[in-house]
């Protein structure tokens, strides 16, 4: 493997990280949101 395929590699890897952690993050707003409007009722 090239330094240059390797560099891709890892930015790909990096991108995937942030947009599983960003999955995450959204379905723990929806939880939150969803305990929220149930004690509002």
């Amino acid at each position: 493997m090239t330094a240059e395929a390797g560099r891709k590699t890892l930015s790909n890897r990096l991108a995937f990280h942030d947009f599983l952690w960003l999955c995450d993050r959204v379905r723990l707003w929806n939880d939150v949101g969803e305990c929220l409007s149930e004690s509002g009722e």
